[in-house]
């Protein structure tokens, strides 16, 4: 092939002659159809992510997409044995040796390559597996047992990662050729039928440190990059199950009647068809979202992640939806809807759970907000003379406060020195008018919490989510409990004090100086002490 647009065409004929007329045979016979696999070999479908120094293509994030796409509308199974060939050969080219490349990738170009991390007491949580290798006379020796591996038994090669210290993993290639290398149970699955998710056992198995990917102790990188790798590439196989769903669907609401009118002109099944297409049209943007941000050298995480959650929620669904259209011939083993049904719930387990997925996206969302976490001191305030270095320091000249008057006026709380807020424990109007006497003689400003805004106050000097964030010298809580709608928005104030009757208000959790008392007597004394 001279490009890839080529490669591709090629692909689209493949795909359509030697794959799609066989789809329900390979779901029926659990393996690909004779021939078909040499035919994979002879267009250099496996050599598509090997690098070109090593007689590979090299294609890109985009391609290898495309190409896995292709393949899994015409039968999902064999996008999943190229998805899993392609990961494989991306840890190869970014973490192998320069020995092991030049073995492996030849035997890549021919054969497939395996990525292993799951054993039977785990999977996407290393913490209990238990395969292991020892350093010995400057080599390797592995022992252990990894299971429910994505093309396991027919890959002749395999990395796996595997303890090498108590909460140390590094990853290792070996191969079926290897003394103490052997097959082990195939899973009986019941979708993706056409490639087998078997077990590879290793028993002192012998390798050299040019066989180690990466570095020692670089196995969870290494692991967690794979699945990056695995994940976009599932992207476009839900894409090419949701394609294929999508034209069954299209084409049995185009023939089939309810009564007189046809199936596609009646709104329920518009419903179902525009559901599907739309399913499959946002699966595709997010993995080739995640493939672009591959290919541009972008960290491409959380897309992946999206790819995977998304698409294989959304194809599930697509797939019953085609199933439902079709009613009982949907659920007929005669037809493809219930195995692309299948074929689609592996996709929410293999290469982390759905589960999983939403932790990572959620991770990945917040770590760039700040802790919002500021060490406090937390001291028993017995004495105001604690606190009075700490309001003089801040405290503003007279004059320099500006007065509130309408709801719509900030005032000077975002850039006051002093905030005195209170929350309801200091609603009456006797402490209200010794906390305004309070704020006159340290020039600070006064805001309140939610409730208190009415006939004393307005929205001008609210503070919490929907109010004024601040961050002043000192804050002075009266009478607040501490909801997090409030706290939140201030506890980056440089001191915090905080009065309240209640010995065990939160509001004292994220504070310098607790005051348990009433809030008046503490304002009464504070004034006292002001002169």
């Amino acid at each position: 092939m001279t490009n890839e647009t080529e490669l591709l065409q090629a692909v689209q004929q493949l795909a359509n002659k030697d794959v799609a007329p066989f789809d329900l045979q390979i779901d029926r016979q659990a393996k690909l159809p004779s021939g078909l696999f040499q035919k994979i070999v002879d267009l250099g479908l496996l050599k598509a992510k090997i690098p070109k120094e090593y007689d590979g293509l090299d294609v890109s994030a985009a391609t290898a997409g495309k190409i896995v796409n292709i393949l899994a509308k015409a039968n999902a199974s064999v996008g999943v044995m190229l998805e899993g060939h392609y990961k494989s050969c991306d840890q190869l080219a970014k973490y192998g040796t320069d020995a092991a490349k030049k073995r492996y990738f030849a035997w890549g170009a021919q054969a497939i390559l395996g990525f292993s991390n799951t054993e039977p007491e785990g999977g996407s949580d290393p913490s209990k597996h238990q395969s292991y290798a020892v350093e010995k006379d400057g080599h390797w020796i592995i022992n252990g047992d990894k299971v429910m591996i994505t093309n396991g038994t027919l890959a002749q090669v395999y990395s796996v990662n595997v303890k090498t210290g108590p909460n140390e993993y590094s990853v290792f290639i070996v191969d079926k050729g290897m003394p103490g290398f052997s097959f082990g149970y195939v899973e009986k699955f019941i979708g993706l039928r056409g490639i087998p998710c078997g077990e590879v056992v290793m028993n002192q198995i012998e390798v050299g440190p040019e066989n180690m990917l990466g570095k020692r102790g670089q196995g969870l990188e290494i692991a967690n990059n794979a699945h990056d790798d695995a994940r976009y590439l599932m992207g476009a196989v839900l894409t090419g199950i949701q394609e294929h769903a999508l034209d069954i669907a299209k084409n049995y609401a185009a023939k089939r009647k309810s009564g007189n009118t046809l199936l596609k002109d009646m709104q329920v099944t518009q419903y179902k068809i525009s559901k599907i297409a739309t399913n499959k049209e946002l699966t595709r943007l997010v993995y080739e979202e995640a493939a672009r941000r591959k290919d541009a050298g972008l960290p491409y995480m959380e897309q992946s992640a999206m790819a995977k959650c998304f698409g294989s929620k959304a194809a599930v669904e697509s797939c019953d939806l085609t199933l439902q259209i079709m009613g009982g011939y949907g659920y007929s083993a005669e037809f493809s809807p219930e195995h692309l049904v299948r074929d689609a719930r592996a996709m929410e387990i293999a290469e982390g759970t759905i589960e999983k997925m939403y932790t990572e996206i959620s991770n990945a969302e917040m770590a760039d907000v700040p802790s919002q976490e500021v060490a406090r001191k937390q001291a028993d305030l017995t004495d105001l003379d604690q606190i009075l270095p700490l309001l003089e320091a801040a405290k503003t000249p007279a004059g320099a406060v500006d007065a509130v008057s309408s709801p719509s006026q900030a005032a000077g709380l975002p850039k006051a020195k002093i905030v005195l807020a209170l929350g309801r424990g200091a609603n009456q109007p006797e402490t209200i008018a010794l906390a305004k006497q309070v704020a006159e003689k340290l020039g600070a400003e006064i805001g309140v919490t939610r409730p208190m805004v009415g006939s004393n106050f307005n929205r001008g000097q609210q503070l919490g989510v929907n109010g004024h964030k601040i961050k002043p010298q000192v804050l002075i809580n009266l009478g607040i409990a501490g909801a997090p709608q409030y706290t939140f928005t201030v506890d980056h104030a440089e001191n915090i004090i905080s009065v309240n009757t209640n010995p065990n208000a939160i509001v004292f959790e994220g504070s310098d100086y607790r005051y348990v008392g009433i809030t008046y007597d503490f304002l009464k004394e504070l004034l006292n002490r002001l002169g």
